[in-house]
């Protein structure tokens, strides 16, 4: 039988457990993770036989000025792989998110089979996003921002059909990424090396340039475009989402 439960319920020292064995993550992400971003009451658990089964998070964002749960880190543990726990966990989210006044929720699939698996589970393809690698070129001028300045001039950069993300989001972007703007653009870089641009907005022409100005020779970016699909979206309470969304800011 599995129980389910908030995060209050669960030591954070066995999510962080169940985390590293189910993503093999580092140490310095996982914490990161806990340290900005975690929230007990957004967080879901499966017990099983009184241990840790299965574990979910969400984070609170916006479509349309309608509240929605961007559904992150569903995990289960390897020994109970393939016995429903995860299908389970996430009935009973959804459950909850209806019953406390969310109209859907979104997730990006880590991987082309969790496509398939989400997709039976009734999520449906909302979002694509377009991706390239620039060739650095002549620098372009770029002012070094935080993450909630940053949030508000991709406020006024988002595309329509837009997920709006802050709070939570922005505090845990400000540990993954270092944000930058310039004359008509803004972009996410992410601090691991080789450095990538988890989200860039505004000018394609200026990406070369961007790649310049942060001295990397190539930069793989991803921005709103009808490239990949990306971003599943189950909508409640008869919401139906738009098929041509824009959801990039993915901390994957």
């Amino acid at each position: 039988m599995i129980e389910f439960a908030d995060g209050f319920a669960v030591a954070q020292q066995e999510l962080k457990r169940l985390w590293e064995k189910a993503f093999g993550d580092e140490q310095t992400f996982i914490e990161t993770f806990f340290e900005t971003a975690y929230a007990p009451e957004c967080c879901r658990v499966a017990i099983q036989d009184g241990k840790l089964a299965g574990m979910l998070f969400w984070f609170d964002c916006s479509l349309a000025s309608e509240k929605i749960a961007y559904i992150y880190g569903v995990a289960t543990d390897p020994t109970v792989q393939g016995q429903g726990v995860a299908t389970e966990l996430m009935k009973n989210v959804h459950s909850l998110l209806q019953n406390s006044g969310y109209s859907g929720a979104i997730l990006v699939p880590g991987s082309e089979n969790l496509f398939r698996f989400y997709e039976k589970r009734g999520y449906a393809v909302v979002g694509r996003v377009s991706e390239g690698v620039a060739q650095a070129s002549e620098s372009v001028r770029i002012e070094r921002v935080d993450a909630d300045t940053y949030g508000q001039l991709r406020e006024k950069m988002l595309p329509p059909n837009a997920v709006h993300q802050q709070g939570r989001n922005m505090a845990f972007l400000d540990r993954l990424a270092d944000c930058y703007c310039g004359d008509g653009f803004a972009a996410a870089i992410s601090k691991e090396e080789p450095k990538s641009c988890m989200e860039y907005l505004g000018d394609v022409s200026k990406i070369s340039g961007l790649a310049g100005a942060l001295g990397c020779g190539s930069l793989p970016y991803r921005q709103p475009g009808q490239g990949r699909a990306f971003a599943m979206g189950m909508g409640f309470h008869g919401v139906s989402f738009p098929q041509d969304i824009y959801f990039g800011l993915a901390f994957d």
